[in-house]
């Protein structure tokens, strides 16, 4: 059986990433491209609070009311994907966590070898 503390650490890990991703602040980029020229443009919305708590484009400022809609919806984006991955890793860890506490105890292997041992000598 494999080493069991392994994945539940790096579950553990994966669920402060998702902690830290819900409270970052959302961003939108787009891709500006011209004969000679590409760049790319970031609009920084704010935190997923402020953005999903503005219910009128007037609340918003001025830069960004052009992409208002867009950054409510990368807010729910964020807000969905992030409960699903929670509710998923939380029930594995559970589930592992179950498997690591009711793992069977390892027999003693001493009467085995020795009837193996008697067995190959003879």
């Amino acid at each position: 059986m494999f080493n069991i503390k392994l994945p539940i650490g790096l579950i553990v890990l994966l669920l402060i990433t998702i902690i830290v991703n819900v409270f970052s602040n959302i961003t939108i980029e787009y891709y500006g491209i011209s004969v000679d020229i590409f760049r790319t443009y970031e609009v920084q919305c704010g935190n997923i609070l402020s953005v999903i708590n503005t219910t009128d484009i007037s609340e918003f400022s001025q830069d960004l009311r052009v992409n208002w809609n867009t950054c409510q919806q990368k807010a729910y984006i964020v807000i969905i994907t992030s409960t699903i991955s929670l509710i998923f890793l939380i029930s594995l860890l559970l589930y592992l966590i179950y498997l690591y506490k009711n793992k069977p105890a390892r027999d003693d292997m001493s009467d085995i070898l020795a009837l193996l041992k008697r067995i190959n000598n003879k």
